[in-house]
């Protein structure tokens, strides 16, 4: 009676996916938000969310308030016409260019406050000229579940293979904030090699780390790093190991975000280890 119980069920979950193939997917509810809607995203969606691109307005200068005051418009409100004689709406923008002097756009309270707001900030400008902050409206984040990450495959192969290293004795360390600057140095290599050039300056480091470093700001850098040994105790005169991967990233109370990173390709997977072993740490500590 169990198996053919199993069958009905079986048979009744094929007709009902037959059935919503033909009418078309059913709307969003609000129970459906216990589980990711997406996790794949093509590049041709990401930025096709965001046609028009580049927000550039004169008077449209780097301060809290005018943040403030962009976040407060009617998003959906038409501001000009594609070629296609499509609506431009302002949530066609993703990224959004403030003017000021170098002392203004370089503000660590004006960076702070973009990241509180849900601003992801990178760097244009390139060879030819210094680079400054382009702040960005992101179409799409990602979010981390703790029961997708748990249950991926690539990190319980990652996990799996630190813990078959053996504890004590593993491999691989990872820690938070013990040199900022040699992580810095290994993205900065990794994303010359691989791109030519690095979006993130050492100028935005030292915004982003002043904005950190006052303790009337809600905004923490991070240096997360993993090395192929335990780091000596100060004073000690053991070899110090190796930094194999890490990325530098920020928290806003219990919402860790993550910059950029890099790994050392010669050691085939650490990439994933660190991204796992941070997961882990971030869970642990209940972000």
């Amino acid at each position: 009676e169990q198996i053919r119980e199993k069958q009905r069920q079986a048979q009744a979950k094929k007709k009902a996916k037959k059935s919503e193939e033909k009418s078309g997917p059913r709307p969003f509810l609000a129970e459906d938000r216990t589980e990711p809607q997406r996790t794949h995203l093509a590049m041709e969606d990401y930025f096709g969310a965001c046609r028009a691109g580049l927000f550039q307005q004169d008077g449209f200068m780097a301060s809290e308030e005018m943040v403030e005051h962009l976040l407060r418009m009617d998003f959906n409100q038409v501001v000009g016409r594609f070629r296609d004689g499509s609506p431009v709406r302002l949530s066609s923008f993703n990224y959004f260019l403030f003017e000021g002097t170098d002392k203004q756009i370089w503000d660590p309270i004006f960076l702070a406050r973009l990241a509180y707001e849900g601003f992801f900030t990178i760097t244009t400008g390139g060879r030819s000229r210094e680079r400054i902050p382009l702040p960005e409206l992101q179409p799409y984040y990602g979010v981390l579940d703790w029961k997708n990450f748990n249950q991926a495959k690539p990190v319980k192969k990652a996990l799996k293979r630190v813990k078959s290293e053996g504890c004590p004795g593993c491999k691989y360390y990872l820690y938070c904030n013990r040199n900022l600057e040699l992580t810095y140095q290994g993205l900065n290599q990794y994303h010359k090699d691989q791109n030519g050039e690095n979006w993130m300056t050492w100028k935005y480091l030292e915004a982003f780390k002043a904005a950190s470093d006052n303790p009337k700001i809600n905004f923490k850098l991070h240096s997360i790093e993993l090395y192929d040994g335990p780091l000596p105790e100060a004073g000690a005169s053991s070899a110090v190991p190796n930094l194999v991967a890490g990325e530098i990233g920020y928290s806003i109370g219990k919402i860790y975000t993550s910059l950029s990173g890099f790994n050392i390709r010669g050691d085939d997977g650490v990439g994933w280890i660190q991204l796992s072993c941070l997961g882990k740490w971030l869970e642990y500590k209940k972000y």
